[in-house]
């Protein structure tokens, strides 16, 4: 079985309806929602299934929704954000391609040498048809296991692109984790609800990622390659 943990910051127009699709899901039998917000009240839902609502009153940002793995009662853990909705089946799509020392995603993306003020060479589920390795899983929606989670120091995590430098960590500790994307047409971004203040407008936001690509990443490959 799958915990689904959300995190949603003031984005509340369709979180409602994210919530029943992932309820809608037979893998899915916990979800524990964090808002950023400190304001969202969780609706009267006719379900059995576990939810648990955390309500924090700053914006951590979101490498805090990577610690509640220690809470969550699956061993198979799934990350989602607050304007993304899925469609009957979408667990099962992933679940056919998990192994324990796989990383899952729908959207990766790939460096070519260099940082290039940005990441460059995207992979979108909708446009493969078959699963292909990554240098980066971008978190909106991914599947993993929990104990990769476990035992990180997350008050150190940049707020911008934690994903990013989570996973050039697991290179550089040598966990041996497979970054993939797999095909799936199960998914599709609601529109984009614009916040000046969301974090992800900080323009310091392009300086933390070429740091960390520079830092992080590249000591992880060096580590890869011997």
């Amino acid at each position: 079985m799958i915990t689904v943990i959300l995190t949603c910051w003031k984005r509340f127009k369709h979180f409602e309806d994210i919530i029943k699709q992932w309820l809608n899901e037979d893998e899915v039998d916990e979800i524990i929602i964090w808002d950023n917000s400190g304001t969202y009240k969780l609706p009267i839902l006719n379900t059995d299934k576990k939810i648990i609502l955390l309500n924090c009153s700053e914006n951590l940002g979101a490498s805090v929704r990577y610690s509640l793995a220690g809470i969550a009662k699956n061993e198979i853990l799934m990350f989602a954000d607050d304007d993304v909705q899925i469609f009957k089946g979408f667990c099962k799509d992933l679940l056919n391609f998990y192994q324990e020392d796989r990383l899952i995603g729908i959207h990766g993306r790939n460096f070519k040498g260099s940082f290039e003020s940005g990441f460059n060479n995207e992979v979108l589920s909708y446009q493969i048809s078959e699963a292909q390795n990554v240098d980066f899983v971008v978190g909106f929606l991914m599947l993993l296991n929990r104990k990769y989670l476990l035992g990180i120091n997350y008050h150190e995590f940049p707020k911008y692109c934690c994903e990013f430098r989570l996973q050039s960590e697991w290179k550089i500790r040598n966990y041996g984790i497979k970054t993939i994307v797999i095909p799936t047409l199960k998914w599709q971004n609601y529109p984009e609800q614009y916040d000046e203040f969301a974090l992800a407008n900080n323009p310091d936001a392009i300086k933390e990622k070429e740091f960390i690509y520079k830092n992080y990443y590249l000591k992880g490959v060096m580590i890869e390659n011997g």
